[in-house]
């Protein structure tokens, strides 16, 4: 009987063959039998890998706009700024703008408006895009190594690609880059880096096909365009390259040169979007962390997001991941992250195919995941491509084991895969894919409501302070001013030195009346962040009506301090109307031109147009401040008054 092979076993460097070689159209006509398989009978592999995306994701169509959302999208007025180009970079509201997928949010909000399914539907369409790039990367490149792996058919090839490509799909750790609308970033640059890597792939695949390597640039341009992980594409396509394709690592460089040049080129575009949004990157603005303080508290996380990979439950929307101190588990983690990082670049330095698996795991983590000190230390979302890198390493030798093809009878030629086994490996991967649909589909549901979601952080961390502090902004945002009250207190418990949470329980208890308390809350809040604008805000609005000339001098500091602030604007206007109209007016003029649909700012302007006599004016202005809140009672009290005057004044002799 013929030995068998071992899975991913290698042949010397002096008698394996090239991964492409010099005749393709030769090598496809040497194709076995099992290799002959009907264009149509592939399809049912997309197929499956559709069927287990849309059952994961089924419960994700309704819900609300969370966390980030609910400033980038939701409440951002300057979202439909989509055309020139150059426009796009000033769509973004308090984070930097990412122009591809934040050009897609503004697209999407013109043609549908901010109806959330809508957005969801789009963000899984880029999911289960990415998904079956990925089945078909994976199995062309199974089908680049045919040669130097265990015997394996076609069908065989298939269906590793397709195991990999659907376990993926349906994984409960994707769903912060799919149900978490804002994270279309993530979804969307790996949906770029595969499209890219999938062309490159496509171009070895056929004789004197430049449109690919084309597609590939250019795929790699867009990715640029999503992301800062994207800076990884170039160094992963060059390491596909002299892996899976090339017989050596210097082979690119010579026969590809001009190809990988233009591929490492595309970095300039990330580069210059970088530079244009620095001043809304907070790793340029506030740095919480030093290198080495990050650096020391990445292994653990890594180990975190390995066990999330195995065993999906426990999942949090918001880590606050604290430093790690330096203390055993941190030498431990260090030295097991250490020994994988070793293992996969010994594996890469000899080409095999799970070294270059290995090595894109890390290499894709490295821009959030290793010196570069990154505001928040964990996100799950950072495991979204890494993820299918993990599947692969497990599931391939799996496949490779289990499918290689035996030979039927001792004396025979004849190869085949039997029936027992095919049943073996297609129930373990069924049972496996169930459970994972299932926690997806479960995980889904926690992003329903945007207070259930922070409510399942707290109480899985109740230490996050800022898990709280959100927690309390929706209570507050409802009406629940109390429970907002008792929120705050305990983030203040958990983190007490945090400006932003004392500005906002001066919102609270100013709701609920507590005057005192919440000037304490913006004097403490000041006395932290003396160069924050919003807390001057709020103690302006703490203390109009008690002391004026305070209140007054506050809102001019917040407006200092934020010259397009145009909550400040509007309040500063309200406030001079009576003291100083000339003012008021250029202060209001400023919060619209902010914010155009700031409909108080507009009853403020007729307000002050008002009772200054131009009635036409002021109730022009009442109406534009009823086109954008339809009924708003205060609005129309005082067009009623208004135009009640304007009548006056015409009878007038």
């Amino acid at each position: 009987m013929r030995k068998k092979s071992s899975h991913f076993a290698m042949k010397s460097h002096h008698d394996r063959p090239s991964a492409v070689p010099a005749s393709r159209e030769a090598t496809s006509r040497r194709k076995s039998t099992h290799d002959q398989q009907p264009v149509r009978s592939n399809l049912i592999y997309f197929a499956l890998v559709l069927v287990a995306g849309l059952l994961a994701y089924s419960s994700s169509f309704v819900g609300d706009f969370v966390f980030d959302d609910v400033t980038e999208i939701e409440s951002n007025d300057n979202l439909a700024k989509v055309w020139p180009p150059q426009e796009v970079l000033d769509s973004g509201n308090r984070l930097p703008v990412r122009p591809l997928p934040q050009w897609t949010f503004g697209v999407q909000s013109l043609v549908t408006g901010r109806n959330l399914a809508s957005f969801h539907a789009v963000n899984l369409a880029i999911h289960l895009a990415s998904g079956m790039l990925l089945l078909l990367l994976v199995k062309w490149s199974l089908d680049f190594v045919r040669e130097r792996i265990a015997p394996l058919d076609e069908s065989g090839r298939w269906i590793i690609a397709t195991s990999i490509a659907s376990l993926w799909v349906a994984h409960p750790l994707t769903t912060q880059a799919v149900t978490y609308i804002y994270q279309r970033i993530e979804s969307m640059v790996v949906l770029g880096m595969l499209a890219s890597l999938a062309c490159f792939a496509a171009s070895m695949r056929r004789p004197a096909s430049p449109i690919w390597l084309l597609l590939s640039v250019v795929a790699s341009i867009l990715a640029m365009l999503c992301k800062e992980v994207a800076i990884t594409l170039p160094l992963l396509v060059y390491l596909y390259d002299a892996t899976f394709v090339s017989r050596s690592f210097g082979e690119p460089l010579t026969k590809r040169w001009k190809y990988h040049l233009a591929m490492h080129a595309t970095i300039v575009v990330l580069l210059g979007v970088v530079l244009a949004e620095r001043g809304d990157y907070a790793e340029f603005t506030e740095q919480k962390h030093s290198s080495w303080e990050y650096a020391r508290s990445q292994p653990l996380v890594i180990l975190h997001y390995l066990r999330l990979a195995f065993l999906p439950i426990y999942q949090c929307f918001d880590y606050t991941w604290p430093v790690q101190p330096i203390d055993a588990t941190m030498f431990v983690s260090l030295f097991v992250v250490l020994a994988m990082f070793v293992g996969a670049a010994l594996l890469l330095w000899r080409r095999h195919p799970l070294g270059f698996v290995a090595m894109s795991f890390f290499i894709l983590l490295a821009p959030s995941s290793s010196v570069v000190p990154v505001i928040d230390l964990a996100f799950e979302h950072r495991m979204y491509l890494p993820l299918a890198a993990v599947l692969t390493l497990v599931i391939a030798p799996l496949g490779l084991w289990q499918l290689q093809l035996r030979d039927v009878e001792k004396e025979s030629p004849r190869q085949e895969i039997p029936s027992r086994v095919w049943l073996k490996y297609s129930l373990v991967m069924g049972v496996i894919l169930m459970l994972l649909v299932a926690l997806t589909f479960q995980r889904n549901m926690v992003y329903r409501d945007r207070q259930t979601l922070w409510e399942d952080v707290v109480q899985k961390l109740p230490q996050n302070a800022r898990a709280w502090a959100n927690l309390a902004r929706i209570k507050g945002d409802r009406g629940n001013f109390e429970d907002a009250y008792r929120d705050l207190q305990r983030s203040l418990k958990e983190l007490p030195n945090v400006a932003d949470t004392h500005g906002q329980l001066a919102s609270v208890c100013l709701a609920l009346g507590r005057r005192d308390e919440a000037l304490r809350a913006c004097e403490r809040g000041i006395e932290i962040a003396p160069d924050k604008p919003l807390l001057y805000y709020q103690l302006g609005l703490v203390l109009r009506g008690a002391d004026d000339d305070r209140a007054l001098a506050a809102l001019e500091k917040a407006v200092e301090l934020a010259p397009n602030y145009g909550d400040a604007h509007n309040n500063l206007g309200a406030m001079l109307i009576r003291r100083d109209p000339q003012r008021a007016h250029e202060h209001l003029l400023k919060a619209i031109e902010i914010r155009p649909t700031n409909y108080q700012a507009w009853i403020n302007l007729g307000n002050l147009l008002g009772s200054t006599g131009n009635y036409r004016e002021s109730i022009a202005a009442f109406d534009r401040a009823l086109s954008i809140a339809k009924d708003h009672p205060l609005a129309m009290k005082n067009r009623a008054t208004v135009l009640q005057l304007q009548q006056q004044s015409r009878s007038t002799p």
